[in-house]
Formats: structure tokens, C-alpha cells, sequence
């Protein structure tokens, strides 16, 4: 048998089984994969970034400390700016937006918001930023990444396996992305029911869960079971402590409602003045 009729052979057998979801699910899973060993070795070299810049701080003359950081920031900026402008920024914008685009006529403006390309500035110029000392993330662009890589490895799936949507591709993409960099699979979870997708969800949940799951399980597996913010150590508390705290809800709450409402207000007035309202 040559190899031309074994490549027949396994097509046949795609073809008869493109409808079943356990077939389906498979490059959902697989992304996982990918996503998760991405996101696992972008953290560590996050972290040794950081590390980096902190010796090269109190190792190192502040005249030339100052030359690296300098230089570093203005990497981090010139890269996205020359190769691929939508890397800059949190990420998670652009995971948004192509997650509303239509991935049959705007494959072009997606490729751009989360593509090879940009995904791979987004890596090197988000660690160059941490090299410099730099105040940056790496949770959004984790989003952006892991969404990237899901798109990606979906626009090949559709070669071999017939009805698979691209969009599904991007929501769980976002999500895993979300569960890899808090290590939190439930919180991917809610954030793909909630933000992601508020209507169509019903369509392509068992995928969405499968791959969320599997790369939240993935990166716990080889980081361990950790809270983000740390272990808090609690002494004993006082009632002028409980006191405290009601107060400074009640503060911060109507603070944030008060800052809702205007930028509400902004909104609705911007909406107004809008050309395609005049």
C-alpha cells in the first residue's frame, strides 16, 4: 500500500466520522495542549524577566541600569509598531473583537488581531518590556495568545474535519487563555459564559468546556494548586476592624458606581453625536 492510498484511506474514515462529536472535540483538545505548554513557558520566561531586572538593578551602575530599561521599553513598543501593530496594548481587546468578527468575510482583520504574527510580538516585546522593568502582565496577553493559537490550529482542522465553526475556535481560545493565566478552569468557564458569548454559547459549550478544563487542569498539573494574590495570613480580628472594612465597601462601592455612571453617561452622549445618528 503507497503512501498516497494510506492518505486516501484516513480521509475516508475522517469523512465518515466528521459528524461525530468525539471527532470534533479533537482539535479543541489538542489546542489545549498547545495552549498550555505556550502559556506555561511564556510565564517562566515572564518570571525570569523579572528576575533579570531586578539583578540588573541593584547589580549594576544606575547610569547603565537606566540604558537597559530605557532601551528594552523602546523595544517593546518599536517591535508591535514595525511588524505587528496589534500586539500592542493588553491583548484583550483584540481577543474581543475577533471573537465578533465574522470568520468567513473577515479572516484578514482577525489574522491581524490574533495571528502568528502578532502573537509572536506580543511574546517578544511583552517580555522585552519585563526585561526593562517594565509594569506589564502577562494575563491579557495570555488571552490574546491562547486565542491565537486556537484559531490557528482550527483554520487547519477545517482541511480534515468538515463542520467546525471558527469562532467557537476564538471563545475557547480566550477562555483557556483566562484559565492557563490564573489557573483558575472554572473562572475560563464563567468568563466564556459571561463576556464571550451571550447568546450562541448553547451551540458549542461541550468544546468550549473541554478545552477550558483541559488547559486549566494542564497548567495546574505542572505549576500546582496556588491562589494568584498569594497565601494571606490572618491574625485575629477586631470589631473597629469589621468596621473598617463595611466602611470602606460602602466607599469604594459608591465610588465605582458613581465612575459607572458617568463613563455611561459619556457613552450615551458619544452615541448621540455619532455621524451615523445625524
Amino acid at each position: 500500500m503507497t503512501l498516497t492510498d494510506l492518505l486516501q484511506n484516513w480521509r475516508h474514515i475522517l469523512h465518515k466520522l466528521e459528524y461525530q462529536d468525539t471527532l470534533r472535540v479533537v482539535p479543541y483538545l489538542l489546542a489545549s495542549l498547545v495552549a498550555a505548554g505556550t502559556s506555561l513557558l511564556y510565564s517562566q520566561a515572564f518570571f525570569f524577566g523579572e528576575e533579570v531586572a531586578l539583578h540588573v538593578v541593584e547589580n549594576f551602575h544606575w547610569a547603565l541600569s537606566l540604558l537597559v530599561t530605557l532601551s528594552m521599553i523602546y523595544l517593546s513598543w518599536y517591535l508591535p509598531y514595525r511588524f505587528a501593530k496589534q500586539a500592542g496594548g493588553s491583548g484583550i481587546p483584540q481577543m474581543l473583537i475577533a471573537n465578533e468578527l465574522d470568520p468567513a468575510s473577515d479572516k484578514a482583520l482577525i489574522r491581524s488581531l490574533i495571528g502568528i504574527r502578532t502573537i509572536t510580538m506580543k511574546i517578544i516585546s511583552s517580555i522585552a518590556c519585563v526585561l526593562g522593568g517594565g509594569a506589564v502582565g502577562q494575563e491579557g496577553p495570555t488571552l490574546q495568545i491562547a486565542s491565537g493559537l486556537f484559531y490557528r490550529i482550527g483554520e487547519k482542522s477545517t482541511k480534515w474535519i468538515q463542520q467546525l465553526s471558527m469562532r467557537p475556535f476564538i471563545l475557547a481560545g480566550g477562555a483557556s487563555g483566562l484559565a492557563a493565566a490564573f489557573n483558575t478552569p472554572l473562572g475560563g468557564i464563567a468568563y466564556a459564559l459571561e463576556e464571550l458569548s451571550k447568546d450562541y454559547f448553547n451551540n458549542f459549550k461541550t468544546y468550549v468546556i473541554w478545552s477550558v478544563i483541559a488547559t486549566g487542569l494542564l497548567v495546574q498539573t505542572v505549576q500546582g494548586s496556588y491562589l494568584y494574590i498569594g497565601f494571606p495570613s490572618l491574625e485575629s480580628i477586631s470589631w473597629e476592624t469589621y468596621m473598617w472594612v463595611v466602611v470602606t465597601s460602602a466607599i469604594t462601592g459608591i465610588l465605582g458606581a458613581t465612575f459607572g455612571s458617568v463613563l455611561f453617561s459619556v457613552h450615551k452622549k458619544e452615541k448621540a453625536f455619532s455621524p451615523s445618528r445625524a
